[in-house]
């Protein structure tokens, strides 16, 4: 239910952006970074004008957490996948521009697991919480350099609130890639 609902969601501002605008333009971004371990992130972005884009993005991390339990620390497997949708705002003039940055905000649900879903950890002892769904806002501030009219060099750094988190309730996502333009 909620997949068909962001779905939708995602139609109809496709849909009023092209009503609104006319000319869009589309490009997918591949990033790797860093967010207490390795990490890959996708865009999907939907550019209506020189000065604004949409945003979905999708990431995985996995990395170990630390976790005291009866007076021993343990170092827990994690994994968070997660998605945003945002809107984005360039301040360069034109975005085609050698060097461009911007900022954006949104929504970020995501679906996080600990000890790869597992109660017991290796030692016997219990965890009361293993993972699930979490949700919250998120906001990044983008560097652009543009190497072709069809290519370009990204730096991002992207920060996840999370109100439901049992872990930790602030996620930072600074990564590196390129994004292609479709059309």
């Amino acid at each position: 239910m909620k997949r068909k609902l962001f779905f939708l969601l995602l139609i109809v501002l496709i849909t009023l952006n092209n009503k609104l605008v006319g000319q869009t333009q589309f490009s997918i971004g591949l990033l790797a970074g860093w967010d207490n371990g390795l990490s890959e992130n996708v865009n999907f972005n939907l550019h209506t004008s020189e000065s604004l884009f949409y945003s979905l993005s999708f990431k995985n991390s996995s990395y170990e957490i630390k976790k005291q339990i009866d007076d021993y620390t343990y170092k827990i497997p994690y994994s968070l996948l997660s998605s945003d949708i945002m809107i984005n705002f360039s301040f360069a003039k034109n975005p085609k521009s050698s060097f461009n940055f911007g900022l954006g905000i949104g929504g970020s649900v995501a679906i996080e697991k600990l000890n790869k879903g597992n109660k017991e950890l290796e030692t016997g002892a219990e965890l009361q919480y293993t993972g699930g769904l979490i949700y919250g806002g998120s906001g990044k501030l983008f560097f652009i350099y543009n190497l072709s009219e069809k290519l370009d060099l990204v730096l991002e750094n992207k920060i996840q609130y999370y109100l439901n988190s049992q872990v930790g309730q602030i996620n930072n996502f600074t990564g590196l890639g390129i994004r292609f333009y479709l059309n």
